[in-house]
């Protein structure tokens, strides 16, 4: 007997966006490391969703390598998806906005969370 946990299958947008969070994470990987100083911030990706469930939502953002996170803003929900790796605050800017171009070019309605300490 096999009881291995089974793996939630994603279908229509849900794996489109997983497909998509996929790209926008190899953009990300391709960004250098930045040798320059700055802030201390958490940038990540900021997607507006309006009328998706949640937990696909987490579950395609997981099929793609990242995390996702909700957020609640101005009345508006979002889900804030963090680079893929943790690198220096100069390299994480770069690489939320290296996602957010991909998520734009596929039509998301994207930005990129600030989140300063």
């Amino acid at each position: 007997m096999n009881h291995s946990p089974r793996k939630p299958r994603l279908s229509g947008n849900y794996a489109q966006l997983a497909s998509d969070l996929r790209d926008a994470v190899r953009a990300a990987q391709s960004v250098g490391l930045s040798n320059a100083a700055a802030p201390n911030t958490n940038d990540c990706l900021l997607l507006y969703l309006p009328r998706w469930h949640g937990n696909k939502i987490k579950i395609a953002a997981f099929a793609a390598g990242i995390d996702a996170f909700r957020y609640d803003i101005q009345g508006r929900t979002g889900y804030v998806f963090p680079p893929p790796h943790n690198s220096d605050s100069g390299s994480q800017i770069k690489q939320a906005k290296a996602m957010r171009y991909v998520m734009v070019a596929r039509g998301y309605d994207a930005g990129v969370f600030v989140h300063l300490p």
